[in-house]
């Protein structure tokens, strides 16, 4: 279930199959990146339509993991 149109476009590309919202209840799982960490590691998520559906599918999942290296 891509959050971004990008993402969407590149699984397509790749031929990994997708779903949405609208044909499954719940998710297991969410794997997302950081956009940014302040100093205390509080996460800070970017704006705009992508955040949007980022948020929407994180509270449709049991569980979410952020991916995050020292470049954030």
């Amino acid at each position: 279930m891509p959050t971004s149109e990008a993402t969407r476009t590149e699984a397509v590309r790749c031929g990994i199959p997708l779903t949405t919202l609208d044909d499954v209840d719940r998710l297991d799982l969410t794997v997302d990146c950081a956009d940014e960490i302040d100093p205390v590691l509080n996460l800070v998520k970017g704006g705009g339509g992508a955040l949007l559906r980022e948020k929407v599918v994180a509270a449709a999942s049991d569980r979410m993991i952020v991916i995050a290296d020292d470049s954030k």
